[in-house]
C-alpha cells in the first residue's frame, strides 16, 4: 500500500514506473531483494554505471527506495526486515552461548541469512549444516555441475567460519541411506552426474504416458487406490509433485473425490476470489463506477444480503428491461409500468438497498480521514448483517476447509483494514484511491490453507512443496517446456543489469541463466523424494487437445533404464474395478465400447449386472445419456392437449416460424421461453411505433375529415409531429425518450416517419385506390372473423390476424382490393418461399378479406418503412434526388396482370416503370412480365387454395407434435439465423442425424402450373 502510494505521488519523477498494479508488483518485488541482500540506498547512489538505460531504471528505483525508507523509518517494521534486525541483536542475546547449533534442509543462504548464521559463529562452540551435495571440491563447469550453488553457499560458510574461530561440521553422505531399493539408488547417481545403466527388470520406477492431463490424474489416483488398498501403504507415505499446481488441482479434486482418495492440495489460493472480499470490493465498485448495472447487480449477488436470490434475479430483469442506471436507482421510484403487486415488491427492495448504499455513500463523501472511512466501511459490514450471514454460509457448507477459508478470509480483511486505517490515518480519500489501495494489499496477500487430517496425499508443486518420508512419489506433467520450467521473463532488472551492479559489488538475486542452473538441482531434488517407489508420468496433449513432446529428463531416466516399460491410455485405456462410484463410472464406458462392437469380459458383465439390479432408474438413465442425440421426440397428444387445448388458435405468422423450423417454434409458443427484455432499441420497437404513426395518422384524417390527397408536406409534417409528441408520452414507448442517446435516435426516426407518410400519401395521391381500412383484425371480437380450417382428424383451427391496410379500388362494377403491409424493410414476395409455407401470410389476409366482403383480388404488396440513402456519382437536382427517394419506396410483391386495374393503382403510368408498384409498360402500354411482378387471376385463385392446404399441413404437424430440429436452408438463408435457440437444440449439419430442410427453386411458372387445385 505504501508503494502505490508513493508511485502515484511520485509519478512525474519517474521515467519507466507508473502506477499500475503490475508496476507496483514490480517495485515490491525489487524491494524485497534490495533487503534481503542487505543494500541500502547508499549502496545504489554509489553505482556508476555508463549504460544510460540501466542508469534510469536504477534512478527510478533510488528515487522510491529511499522515499520508502523515510516513509517506514521509525514507524513500521517491513516484513522483509525482521531477519536483518535478528542479525543486529543476536549479540545481545545469551541464548546461543556455549551451544550447538544444527542447520537442515538449507538449499542456499541470502545475504541476511549468511549476517544471522556470522553471529551465531561469535556465540556458539560449533554448528554443524547438512549440504547435498557429494564432495565441496568439484572439476565440472558450472552448467554441468547441479550441486554448483550447494558448493559455493558451503564455501562461504566455512569462510565466516574459519573467520570466527568456530568449528563448522559440514554434513553430506557419502552413502545413500534413503532409497529401499538399488532402482532409486542408482537412479539418483545418474541425475547426479554419473553414467550407470540399470540393466535388470525395472519394478519401482513406472511411466505413463496419458492422453491429457485429466487421464494423467485418473490413472494416478487408481494406482493410488490399488497401494492402499492391496499394498498396505498409508495415505500420508504417498505424495504427488508437479510443476504448475493450477493446471492440476480442479482436476485432483473431482476425480480423488471419486475415488474416496483424501487429498490435500498444497496451493494458496488468491484473496480476491473469495467472496466477503468480492463483497467489500464490489461495494466501493458502485461508487466508482457511478452505480453502473453490473456493480450493482454483482454487489448483490455475491450472496451476504438478506434478500432472497430470486428476487434479485426477478430485479435484475426489471432492471435490464427499463435501463436501470447510474442515477435512476435513487432518482426515481420503479413505476415504469402499471401498478402490479410485482413492481410494488421491486421497489421495496430498492428502497432497502439503495436507502443503505445512498448513506453509505454520503458517509464515506464527507471529507473523510482514512481512519474514519476504514471505520466505516466495518460498520457498514456490521449493519447490513453479513458477518452473521457469512457465518451462516460456513456452517452450510459444513466443510472444515471451507470453513477455515471463510475465517482466514475474514481475519486477513480486518488486518487489511487496520493497515490502510494505521499507515493513512489522517489523509484524506476518494472512493477510487480507497479501493486502489485495497486492492494493492488484497492482491498481495494469500489464503494459505492447513491440512485438514494426517493421513492424506499430498499434491504439491516443485518449489514450494517439501516432503518427507515419502514412499511413494508421482510426478506429473514432465513434458518439454514444464519440467524443467521453461525460462521466464528477465523482469524490470535484465541480466546484464544484474550482473553490472554485482561488477559494482551488489549482487541481487540469481540471473536467468543461474535459475536455468538452479532448475536442474529442484529435478534432483523432486525425484530423489521417495524412498521405495517412483511414478513418472507425461502426456501426449494438453487441455485444449495441442500435441506436446516430453521432457528431455524422460530420455536421460529411460537410458540409464533400458528395461523400463511405458503404460499408456492414448490408443487402448485400461478399466480397472475400485471403489463402486468409480467403477460405475468405469462400467458405463465398457458397456459403451461394447455398444461400438468391442468384447466385454465375465467381470464387467457382472458389474453391469450388479449395478442395474441395484439402481434401475439411475443405470437406465445413464445409459440413455450415453446414447445422447440432439434429435427432439414428438410431444405426446395429452401434452399438446395441455398446451393448445381442443382448438389450435394461431397466426399466420406463427405458423411461417413453424415452418421455418419445428423445435424454434416449440421453445417460443410451446413452451413460451422469453429472452430477457434489455432496454434498447430494437427493430421491434421502431416498428411498432411506426405502425401506430401510421394508423393514427389516417385516424386524424377520418376524425377531421381532411382530404388527403389536398395535404402539403408541411402540413403532413405537423400532423406527424404532433402524433409523435403524444406517442412518446406513453408508458410503453418509454425508451423513446429515456436518454439522449434515445432522444437523438427518435429525431431521426421522426424523420423516418415523416418521409415515409409522403410516400404513403404520395402513392395514393396518385391511385384510384383508396384506403378500405388500417389495422384490420380477424378474430372472435374482431370487426372480422378469424379464418376457421377444419383438419381431416377433426381437429378445428383458429387463424387469427391483423392486416396494415387494405386499399379498395372500383372498375366495371367489380372492387378489387389490395393488401398492404408495413415493413421496416424493403421485403418482395418469392413464390418459393409461399408454396413452402415460409412467406403465406398476405395470401392468407387476401383470402380472408376477398371471402368476406367479396372482392376481387388485386394485389399484395410489401411497402418498407426506410431511410433511403441515395448513392450516386454525379450531382442530381432536387426533382431527381426526390424520384430516388420514391424508387426506394416502391411497394414490392404481386399485382394482378391487368393494365387497367394497374393504372389505377398508377394513375399517371403510361409507359415504363411504375414507382409505386413493382411493374413496368413498355412503348404499347402492354405488361412486360419480366420486369414486372404480376400473375393472372386464375393464379390468385390457386395461391389462395395452396396457402390454405400448407396451413392445415402446417397445423396438423403442430398437433401431432413434430418438433423436429429441421430449419429450412433457402438461398445461403436458414432457420438458425438469428434463432435463440442455437444453444438449446446444438444443430450442426456436420453431425449425423442433423439436416436443413432444402427449399426447392423453380421459377414462377412452373410453381403455378404444379398447383393442383
Amino acid at each position: 500500500m505504501i508503494i502505490y502510494d508513493l508511485l502515484t505521488k511520485n509519478k512525474k519523477n519517474l521515467n519507466f514506473l507508473g502506477k499500475s498494479e503490475k508496476n507496483i508488483e514490480i517495485v515490491d518485488k525489487m524491494f524485497t531483494e534490495f533487503k534481503k541482500h542487505n543494500i541500502s540506498v547508499d549502496d545504489l547512489k554509489n553505482v556508476k554505471l555508463d549504460d544510460k538505460y540501466t542508469n534510469l531504471k536504477l534512478n527510478d528505483m533510488i528515487v522510491l527506495y529511499e522515499k520508502y525508507q523515510e516513509t517506514i523509518q521509525n514507524k513500521y517494521i517491513d516484513e522483509n526486515d525482521s531477519l536483518t534486525i535478528l542479525g543486529k541483536n543476536i549479540k545481545y542475546s545469551k541464548m546461543f552461548e556455549n551451544s550447538s547449533i544444527y542447520f537442515d534442509e538449507f538449499f542456499g543462504f541470502t545475504p541476511q541469512e549468511y549476517v544471522i548464521f556470522e553471529e551465531l559463529t561469535k556465540k556458539c562452540d560449533e554448528i554443524s549444516v547438512t549440504v547435498c551435495l557429494d564432495k565441496i571440491e568439484s572439476d565440472l563447469p558450472k552448467e554441468s555441475d547441479i550441486f554448483y550453488f550447494n558448493r559455493k553457499y558451503a564455501k562461504k560458510l566455512l569462510e565466516i567460519s574459519e573467520r570466527q574461530n568456530c568449528k563448522l561440521n559440514l554434513v553430506n553422505l557419502d552413502e545413500s541411506y534413503r532409497f529401499k531399493n538399488e532402482e532409486l539408488a542408482i537412479l539418483e547417481q545418474n541425475l547426479s552426474g554419473k553414467k550407470i545403466k540399470y540393466e535388470g527388470k525395472t519394478e519401482n520406477i513406472e511411466l505413463f504416458l496419458a492422453s491429457n492431463p485429466y487421464s494423467e490424474v485418473e490413472n494416478v489416483a487408481k494406482t493410488i487406490y490399488d497401494l492402499v488398498k492391496f499394498k498396505n501403504y498409508q495415505y500420508n507415505e504417498i505424495g504427488i509433485i508437479v510443476n504448475e499446481i493450477e493446471n492440476y488441482s480442479e482436476d485432483a479434486k473431482a476425480i480423488f473425490k471419486t475415488y474416496d482418495i483424501p487429498i490435500f492440495i498444497d496451493e494458496k489460493k488468491e484473496l480476491n476470489q473469495n467472496i466477503l472480499i468480492q463483497y467489500v470490493i464490489s461495494l466501493l465498485d458502485i461508487f466508482t463506477n457511478y452505480w453502473s448495472f453490473d456493480s450493482v447487480f454483482q454487489y448483490l449477488k455475491i450472496g451476504l444480503l438478506d434478500i432472497d436470490y430470486y428476487d434479485i434475479c426477478l430485479l435484475e430483469n426489471y432492471c435490464k428491461k427499463w435501463g436501470i442506471k447510474g442515477s435512476k436507482w435513487y432518482s426515481r421510484e420503479f413505476d415504469y409500468e402499471p401498478l402490479n403487486d410485482l413492481q410494488e415488491k421491486l421497489e421495496a427492495i430498492r428502497k432497502n438497498v439503495i436507502g443503505s448504499l445512498r448513506e453509505f455513500q454520503s458517509v464515506f463523501m464527507q471529507n473523510k480521514t482514512a481512519s474514519e472511512l476504514t471505520k466505516n466501511i466495518y460498520q457498514f459490514l456490521i449493519d447490513q448483517n453479513v458477518i452473521n450471514n457469512l457465518d451462516k454460509k460456513i456452517k452450510q457448507y459444513g466443510i472444515q476447509e471451507v470453513s477455515n477459508e471463510y475465517n482466514t478470509s475474514y481475519k486477513i480483511l480486518v488486518t487489511i483494514l487496520e493497515e490502510i486505517s494505521e499507515l493513512f490515518e489522517n489523509e484524506k480519500m476518494t472512493f477510487e484511491k480507497y479501493k486502489d489501495l485495497l486492492l494493492v494489499a488484497i492482491n498481495n496477500s494469500e489464503l494459505g490453507k492447513i491440512p485438514a487430517t494426517q493421513d492424506q496425499v499430498i499434491l504439491g508443486d516443485i518449489d514450494r512443496t517439501r516432503s518427507n518420508k515419502i514412499q511413494v512419489l508421482f510426478v506429473l506433467g514432465m513434458n518439454d517446456g514444464e519440467f524443467p520450467k521453461a525460462n521466464k521473463q528477465e523482469g524490470y532488472l535484465n541480466d546484464n543489469d544484474r550482473l553490472m551492479l554485482e561488477n559494482s559489488g551488489i549482487e541481487l538475486a540469481k540471473t536467468s541463466i543461474d535459475s536455468i542452473y538452479e532448475s536442474q538441482f529442484n529435478i534432483y531434488r523432486t525425484l530423489t523424494i521417495p524412498e521405495k517407489k517412483l511414478f513418472l508420468s507425461y502426456c501426449s496433449s494438453d487441455k485444449e487437445g495441442k500435441s506436446i513432446r516430453p521432457s528431455i529428463v524422460l530420455k536421460k531416466i529411460k537410458r540409464a533404464f533400458p528395461n523400463l516399460t511405458q503404460k499408456s491410455d492414448v490408443i487402448s485405456k485400461e478399466y480397472t474395478v475400485t471403489n463402486e462410484k468409480a467403477t460405475f463410472e468405469e462400467a458405463l464406458q465398457v458397456y459403451k465400447n461394447y455398444l461400438d462392437g468391442e468384447e466385454i469380459s465375465e467381470t464387467w458383465k457382472e458389474l453391469l449386472i450388479y449395478y442395474y439390479q441395484k439402481d434401475k432408474k439411475r443405470f437406465s438413465k445413464a445409459i440413455s445419456g450415453m446414447n445422447y442425440t440432439n434429435k427432439a421426440q414428438k410431444i405426446s397428444s395429452e401434452n399438446i392437449k395441455k398446451m393448445y387445448g381442443n382448438t389450435l388458435i394461431t397466426t399466420i405468422s406463427r405458423l411461417e416460424n413453424y415452418r421455418k423450423c419445428p423445435f424454434s417454434f416449440h421453445m417460443t409458443y410451446g413452451l413460451k421461453l422469453k429472452e430477457t427484455q434489455e432496454f434498447q432499441m430494437t427493430s421491434l420497437d421502431t416498428g411498432s411505433f411506426m405502425h401506430e404513426v401510421i394508423d393514427r395518422f389516417f385516424e386524424y384524417l377520418d376524425e377531421k375529415e381532411l382530404d388527403l390527397k389536398l395535404l402539403s408536406d408541411e402540413e403532413i409534417k405537423d400532423i406527424v409531429n404532433n402524433i409523435i409528441n403524444e406517442i412518446l408520452g406513453m408508458s410503453k414507448y418509454y425508451i423513446f425518450s429515456s436518454s439522449a442517446k434515445f432522444r437523438i435516435m427518435t429525431k431521426r426516426l421522426k424523420k423516418v416517419v415523416f418521409e415515409s407518410m409522403q410516400y404513403i400519401i404520395y402513392s395514393l395521391k396518385n391511385s384510384d385506390f383508396k384506403p378500405f381500412g388500417h389495422e384490420l383484425e380477424f378474430g372472435q371480437k374482431s370487426d372480422y372473423k378469424p379464418i376457421n380450417l377444419k383438419l381431416d382428424s377433426g381437429e378445428d383451427i383458429e387463424i387469427t390476424g391483423k392486416i396494415d391496410r387494405v386499399d379498395i379500388g372500383k372498375l366495371n362494377d367489380k372492387k378489387y382490393v389490395r393488401i398492404i403491409d408495413y415493413k421496416s424493410q424493403i421485403k418482395k414476395i418469392d413464390l418459393n418461399q409461399v408454396v413452402a409455407g415460409l412467406q403465406i401470410q398476405l395470401i392468407t389476409y387476401l383470402d380472408a378479406i376477398t371471402e368476406q366482403e367479396n372482392f376481387d383480388p388485386a394485389g399484395t404488396l410489401y411497402l418498407g418503412l426506410i431511410d433511403n440513402i441515395i448513392k450516386s456519382n454525379k450531382n442530381l437536382s432536387d426533382e431527381e434526388i426526390e424520384k430516388e427517394i420514391r424508387k426506394g419506396f416502391k411497394m414490392q410483391g404481386l399485382v394482378l396482370a391487368d393494365v387497367n386495374v394497374i393504372k389505377m393503382m398508377d394513375n399517371k403510368l403510361q409507359t415504363g416503370y411504375s414507382d409505386i408498384i413493382p411493374v413496368y409498360l413498355n412503348k404499347d402500354g402492354e405488361i412486360t412480365n419480366t420486369r414486372s411482378s404480376t400473375i393472372e387471376e386464375q393464379d390468385f385463385e390457386k395461391l389462395q387454395k395452396q396457402v390454405k392446404k400448407i396451413i392445415k399441413e402446417l397445423s396438423k404437424e403442430i398437433l401431432d407434435g413434430n418438433i423436429s430440429i429441421k430449419p429450412y436452408y433457402y438461398r445461403q438463408k436458414t432457420g438458425c439465423d438469428y434463432c435463440k435457440y442455437h444453444s438449446i437444440c446444438m444443430f450442426n449439419n456436420n453431425i449425423k442425424g442433423n439436416d436443413y430442410d432444402y427449399i426447392k427453386q423453380q421459377n414462377n411458372n412452373d410453381i403455378l402450373n404444379n398447383i393442383d387445385l
